[in-house]
Protein backbone atom coordinates (compact mmCIF):
# COMPACT_ATOMS: atom_id res chain seq x y z
CA UNK A 1 0.00 0.00 0.00
CA UNK A 2 2.54 2.30 0.75
CA UNK A 3 4.40 1.74 -2.41
CA UNK A 4 1.37 2.16 -4.44
CA UNK A 5 1.12 5.68 -2.74
CA UNK A 6 4.76 6.93 -2.88
CA UNK A 7 5.25 5.71 -6.92
CA UNK A 8 1.60 7.60 -7.42
CA UNK A 9 3.33 10.90 -5.52
CA UNK A 10 6.12 10.89 -7.65
CA UNK A 11 4.11 9.97 -10.46
CA UNK A 12 2.20 13.54 -10.43
CA UNK A 13 5.39 15.02 -8.76
CA UNK A 14 6.97 13.59 -12.28
CA UNK A 15 3.72 15.86 -13.96
CA UNK A 16 4.16 18.92 -12.48
CA UNK A 17 7.80 18.80 -13.51
CA UNK A 18 7.38 18.25 -17.25
CA UNK A 19 9.63 20.34 -19.26
CA UNK A 20 6.13 21.94 -20.64
CA UNK A 21 6.06 24.16 -17.68
CA UNK A 22 9.04 26.94 -18.30
CA UNK A 23 12.29 26.63 -19.65
CA UNK A 24 13.89 27.28 -16.31
CA UNK A 25 16.74 24.75 -14.83
CA UNK A 26 15.71 22.74 -12.01
CA UNK A 27 16.36 24.13 -8.42
CA UNK A 28 18.47 22.25 -6.26
CA UNK A 29 16.51 20.77 -3.35
CA UNK A 30 18.11 17.77 -0.86
CA UNK A 31 15.49 15.86 1.42
CA UNK A 32 16.51 15.04 4.85
CA UNK A 33 15.17 15.21 8.33
CA UNK A 34 15.73 14.13 11.95
CA UNK A 35 13.44 12.61 15.12
CA UNK A 36 13.95 12.40 18.71
CA UNK A 37 11.42 10.33 20.82
CA UNK A 38 9.35 12.58 22.91
CA UNK A 39 8.23 11.12 26.51
CA UNK A 40 4.68 10.20 27.03
CA UNK A 41 2.82 7.25 26.75
CA UNK A 42 1.78 5.84 23.77
CA UNK A 43 5.18 6.71 22.65
CA UNK A 44 5.53 10.21 20.44
CA UNK A 45 8.52 10.89 17.86
CA UNK A 46 9.14 14.62 16.45
CA UNK A 47 10.23 14.73 13.27
CA UNK A 48 12.24 18.02 11.80
CA UNK A 49 12.74 19.25 8.41
CA UNK A 50 16.55 20.10 7.78
CA UNK A 51 16.22 19.43 4.17
CA UNK A 52 17.42 22.30 1.67
CA UNK A 53 16.19 23.77 -1.24
CA UNK A 54 13.56 26.16 0.31
CA UNK A 55 11.03 23.14 0.29
CA UNK A 56 7.54 24.69 -0.25
CA UNK A 57 5.85 21.22 0.36
CA UNK A 58 6.33 18.16 2.75
CA UNK A 59 4.77 14.49 2.63
CA UNK A 60 5.66 12.30 5.29
CA UNK A 61 4.97 8.52 5.60
CA UNK A 62 5.42 7.43 8.98
CA UNK A 63 5.37 3.53 7.52
CA UNK A 64 2.43 2.69 9.76
CA UNK A 65 -0.13 3.72 7.18
CA UNK A 66 -0.73 7.10 8.29
CA UNK A 67 0.76 10.59 6.49
CA UNK A 68 1.15 14.30 6.85
CA UNK A 69 1.66 17.28 5.33
CA UNK A 70 3.00 19.17 8.22
CA UNK A 71 6.62 20.51 7.76
CA UNK A 72 7.57 18.99 11.73
CA UNK A 73 4.76 16.69 12.62
CA UNK A 74 5.03 14.85 15.59
CA UNK A 75 3.80 11.49 15.41
CA UNK A 76 2.49 8.70 17.60
CA UNK A 77 3.74 4.64 17.37
CA UNK A 78 0.97 2.71 19.75
CA UNK A 79 2.85 -0.41 18.83
CA UNK A 80 6.78 -1.58 19.20
CA UNK A 81 8.44 -2.24 16.03
CA UNK A 82 10.89 -0.67 12.76
CA UNK A 83 8.90 1.45 10.89
CA UNK A 84 10.39 2.89 7.47
CA UNK A 85 9.87 6.83 7.41
CA UNK A 86 9.83 8.65 4.30
CA UNK A 87 9.46 12.61 3.36
CA UNK A 88 9.06 13.79 0.08
CA UNK A 89 10.28 17.63 -0.52
CA UNK A 90 8.65 19.31 -3.43
CA UNK A 91 9.88 23.60 -4.40
CA UNK A 92 7.46 24.40 -6.77
CA UNK A 93 7.82 27.92 -7.35
CA UNK A 94 8.21 29.51 -10.17
CA UNK A 95 11.04 29.89 -12.17
CA UNK A 96 12.46 26.66 -10.44
CA UNK A 97 11.22 23.57 -9.65
CA UNK A 98 12.91 20.52 -7.86
CA UNK A 99 11.84 17.32 -5.67
CA UNK A 100 13.36 14.88 -3.74
CA UNK A 101 12.59 11.76 -1.85
CA UNK A 102 14.92 10.12 1.70
CA UNK A 103 13.78 7.40 3.82
CA UNK A 104 14.86 6.12 7.37
CA UNK A 105 14.53 3.66 9.80
CA UNK A 106 12.82 4.47 13.17
CA UNK A 107 12.72 1.92 15.51
CA UNK A 108 10.08 1.99 18.56
CA UNK A 109 11.32 -0.05 21.86
CA UNK A 110 8.99 -3.05 22.54
CA UNK A 111 10.20 -2.60 26.21
CA UNK A 112 10.02 0.64 28.51
CA UNK A 113 12.34 0.93 30.97
CA UNK A 114 10.72 3.49 33.08
CA UNK A 115 7.07 3.17 35.08
CA UNK A 116 5.65 6.55 36.63
CA UNK A 117 3.94 5.58 39.98
CA UNK A 118 3.10 8.33 42.32
CA UNK A 119 0.87 8.69 45.53
CA UNK A 120 -0.27 11.84 47.14
CA UNK A 121 -1.25 13.17 50.52
CA UNK A 122 -4.27 15.71 51.26
CA UNK A 123 -3.89 18.09 54.00
CA UNK A 124 -6.57 17.54 56.68
CA UNK A 125 -7.13 21.50 57.71
CA UNK A 126 -6.29 22.34 54.10
CA UNK A 127 -7.71 20.21 51.83
CA UNK A 128 -6.47 22.49 48.96
CA UNK A 129 -2.54 21.68 49.72
CA UNK A 130 -1.57 18.32 48.34
CA UNK A 131 1.77 16.69 49.02
CA UNK A 132 2.69 14.17 45.81
CA UNK A 133 4.96 11.42 46.12
CA UNK A 134 6.97 10.32 42.96
CA UNK A 135 7.28 6.15 43.68
CA UNK A 136 8.32 5.41 39.83
CA UNK A 137 10.93 3.14 39.11
CA UNK A 138 13.87 3.04 36.20
CA UNK A 139 16.62 5.18 36.09
CA UNK A 140 14.70 8.81 35.51
CA UNK A 141 16.57 12.12 35.65
CA UNK A 142 13.21 14.17 34.83
CA UNK A 143 9.80 14.35 36.06
CA UNK A 144 6.78 16.12 34.16
CA UNK A 145 3.73 17.01 36.75
CA UNK A 146 0.68 18.58 35.19
CA UNK A 147 -2.16 19.56 37.61
CA UNK A 148 -5.14 19.93 35.91
CA UNK A 149 -5.42 23.09 36.99
CA UNK A 150 -3.34 24.94 34.11
CA UNK A 151 -0.36 24.66 36.56
CA UNK A 152 2.91 22.17 35.94
CA UNK A 153 6.19 21.47 37.99
CA UNK A 154 9.29 19.94 37.63
CA UNK A 155 9.93 18.97 41.27
CA UNK A 156 10.30 15.60 42.13
CA UNK A 157 7.97 15.47 44.90
CA UNK A 158 6.31 18.96 44.57
CA UNK A 159 3.51 20.35 47.08
CA UNK A 160 0.62 21.96 44.67
CA UNK A 161 -2.14 24.10 46.20
CA UNK A 162 -5.23 23.85 43.88
CA UNK A 163 -7.29 26.89 43.13
CA UNK A 164 -11.05 25.57 44.65
CA UNK A 165 -12.07 21.93 45.54
CA UNK A 166 -13.44 19.65 42.62
CA UNK A 167 -11.78 17.05 40.98
CA UNK A 168 -9.10 17.61 39.11
CA UNK A 169 -6.70 15.00 36.10
CA UNK A 170 -2.84 15.13 37.14
CA UNK A 171 -0.77 13.61 34.96
CA UNK A 172 3.21 12.24 36.03
CA UNK A 173 5.48 11.75 33.25
CA UNK A 174 9.21 10.54 34.11
CA UNK A 175 11.82 9.93 31.28
CA UNK A 176 15.79 9.66 31.31
CA UNK A 177 17.08 12.74 29.20
CA UNK A 178 19.85 10.42 27.87
CA UNK A 179 17.97 7.34 26.88
CA UNK A 180 14.49 8.40 25.77
CA UNK A 181 13.89 5.93 23.68
CA UNK A 182 14.00 3.44 26.27
CA UNK A 183 13.34 5.22 29.62
CA UNK A 184 10.01 6.92 29.49
CA UNK A 185 6.53 6.50 30.92
CA UNK A 186 2.98 8.71 31.46
CA UNK A 187 0.13 8.22 34.04
CA UNK A 188 -2.68 10.26 34.53
CA UNK A 189 -5.06 9.91 37.60
CA UNK A 190 -7.82 11.82 38.81
CA UNK A 191 -8.08 12.95 42.50
CA UNK A 192 -10.98 14.61 44.46
CA UNK A 193 -10.09 17.69 46.45
CA UNK A 194 -13.00 17.84 49.55
CA UNK A 195 -15.11 20.64 49.82
CA UNK A 196 -15.01 20.66 53.37
CA UNK A 197 -12.29 21.20 56.16
CA UNK A 198 -11.57 21.60 59.56
CA UNK A 199 -11.32 24.88 60.26
CA UNK A 200 -10.77 26.72 64.35
CA UNK A 201 -10.97 29.61 65.38
CA UNK A 202 -8.01 30.76 67.76
CA UNK A 203 -6.01 34.05 69.40
CA UNK A 204 -3.59 35.28 71.84
CA UNK A 205 -4.45 38.46 73.79
CA UNK A 206 -1.38 40.79 74.76
CA UNK A 207 -1.32 44.21 76.57
CA UNK A 208 1.18 46.07 75.33
CA UNK A 209 3.20 48.26 77.86
CA UNK A 210 6.20 48.88 75.35
CA UNK A 211 3.96 51.13 73.20
CA UNK A 212 3.79 53.62 76.15
CA UNK A 213 0.01 54.11 75.59
CA UNK A 214 -2.01 53.01 77.91
CA UNK A 215 -4.53 50.10 77.29
CA UNK A 216 -2.98 49.14 74.19
CA UNK A 217 -3.68 45.96 73.45
CA UNK A 218 -1.79 43.37 70.03
CA UNK A 219 -4.45 40.30 69.08
CA UNK A 220 -2.12 37.66 67.18
CA UNK A 221 -4.67 35.20 65.41
CA UNK A 222 -3.87 31.31 65.96
CA UNK A 223 -6.69 29.83 64.12
CA UNK A 224 -6.35 26.86 61.75
CA UNK A 225 -7.70 25.72 58.42
CA UNK A 226 -5.64 28.51 56.83
CA UNK A 227 -7.82 31.07 57.01
CA UNK A 228 -7.59 33.59 54.67
CA UNK A 229 -10.31 36.39 56.11
CA UNK A 230 -10.69 37.52 59.89
CA UNK A 231 -13.41 39.43 61.43
CA UNK A 232 -12.62 41.06 64.71
CA UNK A 233 -14.60 42.77 66.89
CA UNK A 234 -13.14 44.39 70.54
CA UNK A 235 -16.70 44.65 72.40
CA UNK A 236 -16.32 48.65 72.44
CA UNK A 237 -17.95 49.08 68.75
CA UNK A 238 -15.09 48.82 66.99
CA UNK A 239 -13.36 46.21 64.79
CA UNK A 240 -10.85 44.96 62.38
CA UNK A 241 -9.86 42.65 59.28
CA UNK A 242 -6.87 42.49 59.69
CA UNK A 243 -4.66 38.92 60.65
CA UNK A 244 -3.23 40.50 63.72
CA UNK A 245 -4.48 44.06 64.39
CA UNK A 246 -4.16 46.12 67.31
CA UNK A 247 -6.07 48.01 69.74
CA UNK A 248 -6.50 50.87 71.97
CA UNK A 249 -8.75 50.97 74.48
CA UNK A 250 -10.44 54.37 75.66
CA UNK A 251 -11.49 53.49 78.88
CA UNK A 252 -10.53 51.04 81.23
CA UNK A 253 -13.50 47.88 81.44
CA UNK A 254 -13.31 44.01 80.73
CA UNK A 255 -14.07 43.68 76.93
CA UNK A 256 -15.51 40.55 75.47
CA UNK A 257 -13.51 40.13 72.31
CA UNK A 258 -14.46 37.91 69.42
CA UNK A 259 -12.84 36.59 66.23
CA UNK A 260 -14.37 35.10 63.11
CA UNK A 261 -12.00 33.38 60.91
CA UNK A 262 -12.96 31.20 57.92
CA UNK A 263 -10.99 29.90 54.34
CA UNK A 264 -13.11 31.75 51.03
CA UNK A 265 -12.17 28.72 48.74
CA UNK A 266 -14.63 26.60 51.56
CA UNK A 267 -17.75 28.17 52.49
CA UNK A 268 -18.68 25.91 55.11
CA UNK A 269 -14.94 26.51 56.59
CA UNK A 270 -15.35 28.78 59.81
CA UNK A 271 -15.41 29.60 63.07
CA UNK A 272 -15.77 31.88 66.08
CA UNK A 273 -13.80 32.26 69.01
CA UNK A 274 -14.58 34.63 72.17
CA UNK A 275 -12.19 35.86 75.03
CA UNK A 276 -12.19 38.37 77.73
CA UNK A 277 -9.91 41.09 77.64
CA UNK A 278 -9.66 42.90 80.87
CA UNK A 279 -7.01 46.52 80.58
CA UNK A 280 -4.59 46.13 83.55
CA UNK A 281 -4.27 48.64 86.10
CA UNK A 282 -1.35 51.25 85.45
CA UNK A 283 0.74 52.87 88.72
CA UNK A 284 3.83 55.66 89.12
CA UNK A 285 6.83 54.73 89.89
CA UNK A 286 9.52 57.14 90.86
CA UNK A 287 12.53 57.42 93.67
CA UNK A 288 16.12 59.03 94.33
CA UNK A 289 19.15 58.28 92.73
CA UNK A 290 21.54 58.81 95.57
CA UNK A 291 25.24 58.80 95.80
CA UNK A 292 26.73 58.05 99.25
CA UNK A 293 24.63 58.92 101.89
CA UNK A 294 22.85 62.13 100.09
CA UNK A 295 20.71 62.30 96.29
CA UNK A 296 22.01 63.84 93.47
CA UNK A 297 21.65 67.88 93.11
CA UNK A 298 20.48 67.49 96.52
CA UNK A 299 19.48 70.04 97.99
CA UNK A 300 21.34 72.39 95.47
CA UNK A 301 22.35 71.53 91.90
CA UNK A 302 25.71 70.05 91.80
CA UNK A 303 26.26 69.54 87.91
CA UNK A 304 25.01 65.93 87.83
CA UNK A 305 22.00 64.79 85.35
CA UNK A 306 20.81 61.49 85.60
CA UNK A 307 19.19 58.72 82.98
CA UNK A 308 17.01 56.42 84.49
CA UNK A 309 16.15 53.38 82.25
CA UNK A 310 12.95 51.23 82.63
CA UNK A 311 13.10 47.54 82.32
CA UNK A 312 9.74 45.19 81.65
CA UNK A 313 10.92 41.75 82.66
CA UNK A 314 9.17 39.34 79.91
CA UNK A 315 9.77 35.77 80.45
CA UNK A 316 9.79 35.20 76.37
CA UNK A 317 12.16 38.19 75.64
CA UNK A 318 14.19 38.65 78.97
CA UNK A 319 14.52 42.36 79.85
CA UNK A 320 12.78 44.92 77.38
CA UNK A 321 13.43 48.86 77.56
CA UNK A 322 10.16 50.88 77.91
CA UNK A 323 10.86 54.03 79.07
CA UNK A 324 14.17 56.75 79.90
CA UNK A 325 13.78 59.81 82.14
CA UNK A 326 16.59 62.19 82.14
CA UNK A 327 16.74 64.05 85.65
CA UNK A 328 18.48 66.45 87.89
CA UNK A 329 16.36 68.11 90.13
CA UNK A 330 16.75 66.72 93.68
CA UNK A 331 18.12 63.63 91.97
CA UNK A 332 14.91 62.42 91.60
CA UNK A 333 13.17 60.50 88.65
CA UNK A 334 9.75 59.15 88.10
CA UNK A 335 7.26 57.09 85.57
CA UNK A 336 3.89 57.43 84.63
CA UNK A 337 1.29 55.16 83.89
CA UNK A 338 3.00 52.17 84.00
CA UNK A 339 1.23 48.85 83.49
CA UNK A 340 1.04 46.21 86.43
CA UNK A 341 4.20 44.68 85.71
CA UNK A 342 7.77 43.72 87.78
CA UNK A 343 10.44 46.14 86.50
CA UNK A 344 14.19 46.70 86.60
CA UNK A 345 15.49 50.21 87.37
CA UNK A 346 19.45 51.28 86.14
CA UNK A 347 20.07 54.54 86.75
CA UNK A 348 23.52 56.46 85.48
CA UNK A 349 25.07 59.50 84.80
CA UNK A 350 24.98 61.71 81.46
CA UNK A 351 28.43 62.40 80.34
CA UNK A 352 29.83 65.36 81.31
CA UNK A 353 27.72 65.47 85.08
CA UNK A 354 30.43 66.47 87.92
CA UNK A 355 30.80 63.34 89.07
CA UNK A 356 30.61 60.63 85.93
CA UNK A 357 34.07 58.98 86.82
CA UNK A 358 32.96 58.36 90.90
CA UNK A 359 30.44 56.06 89.89
CA UNK A 360 29.30 53.23 87.82
CA UNK A 361 26.12 52.89 86.01
CA UNK A 362 23.94 50.72 88.85
CA UNK A 363 20.66 48.97 89.46
CA UNK A 364 18.01 48.94 91.99
CA UNK A 365 18.60 49.28 94.73
CA UNK A 366 22.90 49.00 94.41
CA UNK A 367 23.91 46.52 92.08
CA UNK A 368 26.48 46.83 89.18
CA UNK A 369 25.30 44.04 86.71
CA UNK A 370 22.00 43.28 86.29
CA UNK A 371 21.55 39.83 87.26
CA UNK A 372 21.84 40.73 90.47
CA UNK A 373 19.62 43.56 90.42
CA UNK A 374 15.64 43.15 92.66
CA UNK A 375 12.53 43.64 90.69
CA UNK A 376 10.27 46.44 91.68
CA UNK A 377 6.77 45.06 91.39
CA UNK A 378 4.50 47.58 90.46
CA UNK A 379 0.85 46.35 91.54
CA UNK A 380 0.46 50.17 93.04
CA UNK A 381 2.08 53.48 93.26
CA UNK A 382 5.70 53.63 94.45
CA UNK A 383 7.99 56.61 94.85
CA UNK A 384 10.35 54.93 96.85
CA UNK A 385 12.53 53.05 94.21
CA UNK A 386 15.56 54.81 95.17
CA UNK A 387 18.93 53.60 93.40
CA UNK A 388 22.19 54.05 95.12
CA UNK A 389 24.92 54.52 92.28
CA UNK A 390 28.13 52.68 93.34
CA UNK A 391 31.33 54.79 93.51
CA UNK A 392 34.68 53.60 92.32
CA UNK A 393 37.36 53.51 94.81
CA UNK A 394 40.28 54.92 93.95
CA UNK A 395 42.32 53.32 91.05
CA UNK A 396 46.15 53.43 91.63
CA UNK A 397 48.32 54.49 88.41
CA UNK A 398 50.82 52.82 86.55
CA UNK A 399 52.50 51.75 83.55
CA UNK A 400 50.16 48.58 82.55
CA UNK A 401 47.26 48.84 80.33
CA UNK A 402 44.54 46.44 79.38
CA UNK A 403 42.64 46.11 75.59
CA UNK A 404 40.14 43.63 74.79
CA UNK A 405 37.06 43.46 72.77
CA UNK A 406 32.98 42.55 73.27
CA UNK A 407 32.24 39.29 71.35
CA UNK A 408 29.11 37.41 70.68
CA UNK A 409 29.76 33.94 71.74
CA UNK A 410 28.27 32.51 68.61
CA UNK A 411 29.50 34.51 65.77
CA UNK A 412 32.56 36.14 66.34
CA UNK A 413 33.56 36.91 62.91
CA UNK A 414 29.91 39.00 63.29
CA UNK A 415 30.67 41.24 66.66
CA UNK A 416 30.39 44.61 64.64
CA UNK A 417 26.24 43.81 63.82
CA UNK A 418 25.14 42.50 67.08
CA UNK A 419 25.48 46.84 68.29
CA UNK A 420 28.15 46.10 71.61
CA UNK A 421 28.64 50.14 70.78
CA UNK A 422 28.68 52.19 74.24
CA UNK A 423 28.09 48.90 76.34
CA UNK A 424 29.42 49.85 79.90
CA UNK A 425 32.64 47.79 80.44
CA UNK A 426 33.83 47.58 84.31
CA UNK A 427 37.07 47.79 86.14
CA UNK A 428 37.12 45.85 89.48
CA UNK A 429 39.53 45.08 92.26
CA UNK A 430 39.71 40.88 93.14
CA UNK A 431 36.55 41.43 95.17
CA UNK A 432 34.68 42.91 92.42
CA UNK A 433 34.75 46.50 93.87
CA UNK A 434 34.79 48.75 90.82
CA UNK A 435 37.67 51.27 90.13
CA UNK A 436 36.61 52.78 86.53
CA UNK A 437 34.92 52.42 84.04
CA UNK A 438 34.56 52.86 80.23
CA UNK A 439 32.15 52.41 76.69
CA UNK A 440 33.23 50.08 74.06
CA UNK A 441 33.66 51.62 70.60
CA UNK A 442 31.71 50.69 67.65
CA UNK A 443 33.72 47.59 67.39
CA UNK A 444 33.44 46.66 70.92
CA UNK A 445 36.77 47.29 71.55
CA UNK A 446 37.59 49.00 75.22
CA UNK A 447 40.88 50.61 76.62
CA UNK A 448 42.28 50.72 80.14
CA UNK A 449 45.61 53.14 80.58
CA UNK A 450 47.78 53.88 83.27
CA UNK A 451 47.01 51.15 85.79
CA UNK A 452 49.23 50.18 88.26
CA UNK A 453 50.68 46.32 88.53
CA UNK A 454 48.29 43.47 89.83
CA UNK A 455 45.28 41.83 89.70
CA UNK A 456 42.32 43.15 88.10
CA UNK A 457 38.56 41.95 86.62
CA UNK A 458 36.89 43.23 83.74
CA UNK A 459 33.24 43.33 83.47
CA UNK A 460 31.17 44.08 80.54
CA UNK A 461 27.07 44.77 81.32
CA UNK A 462 24.87 44.80 78.29
CA UNK A 463 20.82 44.30 79.95
CA UNK A 464 19.48 41.37 79.05
CA UNK A 465 22.54 39.30 77.87
CA UNK A 466 24.73 37.01 79.81
CA UNK A 467 28.91 37.42 80.21
CA UNK A 468 31.20 36.08 82.88
CA UNK A 469 34.32 38.53 84.22
CA UNK A 470 37.79 38.16 82.58
CA UNK A 471 41.06 38.10 85.08
CA UNK A 472 43.85 40.05 84.64
CA UNK A 473 47.45 39.92 85.94
CA UNK A 474 50.03 42.96 84.99
CA UNK A 475 53.07 42.65 86.06
CA UNK A 476 56.98 43.96 84.90
CA UNK A 477 56.78 40.94 82.43
CA UNK A 478 53.40 42.19 81.28
CA UNK A 479 52.86 45.33 81.63
CA UNK A 480 50.06 45.19 78.35
CA UNK A 481 47.49 42.66 77.96
CA UNK A 482 46.21 43.45 74.85
CA UNK A 483 43.76 40.45 74.42
CA UNK A 484 40.60 40.02 76.43
CA UNK A 485 37.97 38.93 74.55
CA UNK A 486 34.28 39.08 76.88
CA UNK A 487 31.62 36.90 75.14
CA UNK A 488 27.73 37.94 75.91
CA UNK A 489 25.28 35.19 75.35
CA UNK A 490 21.67 35.50 75.47
CA UNK A 491 21.82 32.38 77.39
CA UNK A 492 23.35 31.98 81.21
CA UNK A 493 27.28 30.98 80.87
CA UNK A 494 29.28 28.72 82.99
CA UNK A 495 29.49 30.14 86.60
CA UNK A 496 32.75 31.60 87.34
CA UNK A 497 32.83 29.19 90.35
CA UNK A 498 32.56 26.43 88.35
CA UNK A 499 35.35 26.69 85.44
CA UNK A 500 35.02 24.92 82.28
CA UNK A 501 38.29 22.43 81.60
CA UNK A 502 40.32 23.58 78.96
CA UNK A 503 41.23 20.64 76.46
CA UNK A 504 44.56 22.66 75.71
CA UNK A 505 46.36 25.92 76.25
CA UNK A 506 48.34 28.58 74.01
CA UNK A 507 51.80 28.60 75.74
CA UNK A 508 53.68 31.05 73.33
CA UNK A 509 52.74 33.15 70.37
CA UNK A 510 56.09 34.15 68.31
CA UNK A 511 57.55 36.21 66.98
CA UNK A 512 55.11 39.39 67.57
CA UNK A 513 55.18 41.38 65.61
CA UNK A 514 55.84 39.09 62.94
CA UNK A 515 56.43 39.56 58.57
CA UNK A 516 55.32 36.15 57.42
CA UNK A 517 54.73 33.75 59.63
CA UNK A 518 53.96 33.67 63.65
CA UNK A 519 54.62 29.73 65.76
CA UNK A 520 52.33 28.61 68.17
CA UNK A 521 53.33 25.99 70.90
CA UNK A 522 50.11 24.57 72.29
CA UNK A 523 49.71 22.24 75.39
CA UNK A 524 47.08 19.25 75.00
CA UNK A 525 45.16 16.98 77.88
CA UNK A 526 44.35 14.96 74.25
CA UNK A 527 44.54 14.53 71.09
CA UNK A 528 41.55 16.75 68.93
CA UNK A 529 41.60 18.09 66.00
CA UNK A 530 41.68 22.32 66.00
CA UNK A 531 40.52 25.30 64.40
CA UNK A 532 42.41 28.24 63.90
CA UNK A 533 41.15 31.76 62.34
CA UNK A 534 42.41 34.87 62.12
CA UNK A 535 40.52 38.16 62.24
CA UNK A 536 40.88 41.47 61.35
CA UNK A 537 39.77 44.66 63.52
CA UNK A 538 36.73 44.59 62.42
CA UNK A 539 36.28 41.57 63.25
CA UNK A 540 36.38 39.80 59.08
CA UNK A 541 37.61 36.50 59.03
CA UNK A 542 41.17 36.77 57.19
CA UNK A 543 42.26 32.95 57.71
CA UNK A 544 40.97 29.64 58.62
CA UNK A 545 42.90 26.31 59.12
CA UNK A 546 42.95 23.11 60.20
CA UNK A 547 45.00 21.22 62.48
CA UNK A 548 45.16 17.68 64.52
CA UNK A 549 47.31 18.20 67.72
CA UNK A 550 48.43 15.54 70.39
CA UNK A 551 48.63 15.21 73.61
CA UNK A 552 51.41 17.29 75.24
CA UNK A 553 53.11 20.06 73.51
CA UNK A 554 52.89 20.81 70.03
CA UNK A 555 54.42 23.62 67.85
CA UNK A 556 52.62 24.76 64.71
CA UNK A 557 53.71 27.63 62.03
CA UNK A 558 50.78 29.51 60.50
CA UNK A 559 51.26 31.17 57.65
CA UNK A 560 50.38 35.46 57.41
CA UNK A 561 52.92 36.54 54.93
CA UNK A 562 49.52 37.49 52.89
CA UNK A 563 48.00 39.71 55.64
CA UNK A 564 48.20 43.26 55.45
CA UNK A 565 50.01 45.51 57.69
CA UNK A 566 47.86 45.62 60.71
CA UNK A 567 46.43 44.10 64.31
CA UNK A 568 44.98 40.70 63.95
CA UNK A 569 42.73 38.28 66.97
CA UNK A 570 43.79 34.66 66.47
CA UNK A 571 41.01 32.47 67.83
CA UNK A 572 41.81 28.63 68.54
CA UNK A 573 38.55 25.97 69.22
CA UNK A 574 38.39 22.48 69.24
CA UNK A 575 35.05 20.71 68.99
CA UNK A 576 32.85 21.62 72.29
CA UNK A 577 35.72 23.53 74.20
CA UNK A 578 36.27 27.02 74.71
CA UNK A 579 37.98 29.30 72.45
CA UNK A 580 41.44 30.68 73.15
CA UNK A 581 42.15 34.59 72.12
CA UNK A 582 45.47 36.01 71.69
CA UNK A 583 46.43 39.15 69.23
CA UNK A 584 49.74 39.42 67.01
CA UNK A 585 50.82 42.59 64.79
CA UNK A 586 51.67 41.85 61.17
CA UNK A 587 54.01 44.24 59.70
CA UNK A 588 55.60 44.57 56.20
Amino acid sequence: MKTIRLILYMFLLGIASLPGRGNNPPADCDADFEFSYVPTTPIHVQFTDISTGDPTSWFWDFGDGYTSSEQNPVHPYPEPGMYEVCLIIEHDVPPNYCSDTICKMVEIPDTVDCEAIYSYSIDPLFPLEVTFFDHSVGNITNWEWNFGDGTTSFEQNPVHIFPDPGEFLVCLNVYNADSMESCFHFICETIDIPDTMTCIAEFAIVADSSSMVMNHFSFYDQSNGYPDNWFWEFGDGSFSTEQHPTHVYAEPGLYEVCLNSWNSSFPYCNDIRCKLAQTPSYYKLGGQAFIGETPINNPYHTGDTGMAILYRQRSDMGLVAVDTNIFFEHGYFWFSDMMELPYVIKIGLTEGSANFDAVVPSYYPSMMLWQDAASVMLDEDNFESHTSLLETIELETGPGGIKGRIIDDKRWELIHTRGFSDVPVILTDMLSQPLGWTRANTNGQFTFNNIAYGSYLVYADLTGMYSLPETVILSEDYPLVDSIFIEMSLTPLLSIREPEQRMFDILALYPNPAKSSINLNISAEENAGIEIMVYNQLGQQMLGENHMIYKGENKLEINISNLPESIYFLRLQAVNGTPLMKTFIKVD
